[in-house]
C-alpha cells in the first residue's frame, strides 16, 4: 500500500499536499491516512477541489458525500467546544466513515485546529488541542466606551 511507502520515509511532516486523484473518495481517504502524520502546527493543503462538483469525480453540488462536503464538515469539527452536547466528533463524519470504510480518531480530530477555503483549495492547521478553543471568558470594569448596552452579559448586568 502506498501508505506505508510513504511512511518509510517518514513518520511525520510538516506540511502535507493532497494533489491526488481528485476523487472525492480518494480526497476524503487520504486525509484521513495522512492527517494523524501531520506534526503540530503543520499544513494539510487540498488542491483541484472544484472537481468535487463534477459528478465525474464523485462529486455534485448537493453531493453529501463529496469532498467538499466533508471539509465543510471540518469546520463544524473546529468548533466543537460549542456544540453543547456529549456526541464525539467523529459521529458527524460517521457517513464518510460508512461510505469510505475509514476512521477518524477523536484525538486526531480534536488536534484540527483551522479550516480555510479558498478558490479550489481548502488549508487545514494542526494544534493540539488544548489551543483548539477560545478559552475562559472574562468581562471586568463598569465603564461602556465602545457601545451602551454592553454591560449586560448572560443577562446580567455586570
Amino acid at each position: 500500500m502506498i501508505v506505508k511507502k510513504i511512511l518509510q520515509q517518514s513518520q511525520t511532516f510538516d506540511i502535507i499536499i493532497d494533489d491526488g486523484s481528485h476523487k472525492s473518495s480518494d480526497v476524503v481517504r487520504s486525509f484521513a491516512h495522512y492527517f494523524p502524520y501531520l506534526t503540530k502546527n503543520g499544513i494539510y493543503l487540498v488542491e483541484d477541489l472544484h472537481c468535487s462538483y463534477w459528478g465525474v469525480y464523485e462529486g455534485g453540488l448537493y453531493n453529501p458525500l463529496s469532498s467538499i462536503s466533508f471539509f465543510k464538515r471540518l469546520v463544524d469539527i473546529s468548533n466543537y467546544e460549542h456544540w453543547r452536547n456529549n456526541k464525539l466528533r467523529g459521529n458527524l463524519l460517521s457517513r464518510f466513515s460508512e461510505e469510505y470504510d475509514i476512521e477518524f480518531s477523536e484525538f486526531d480530530l480534536s488536534t484540527l485546529h483551522s479550516v480555510e477555503f479558498i478558490n479550489s483549495l481548502c488549508i487545514l492547521k494542526k494544534s493540539f488541542s488544548d489551543k483548539n478553543e477560545l478559552g475562559k471568558r472574562i468581562v471586568v470594569g463598569r465603564d461602556e466606551l465602545v457601545a451602551s448596552g454592553s454591560k449586560e452579559l448572560n443577562g446580567k448586568s455586570v
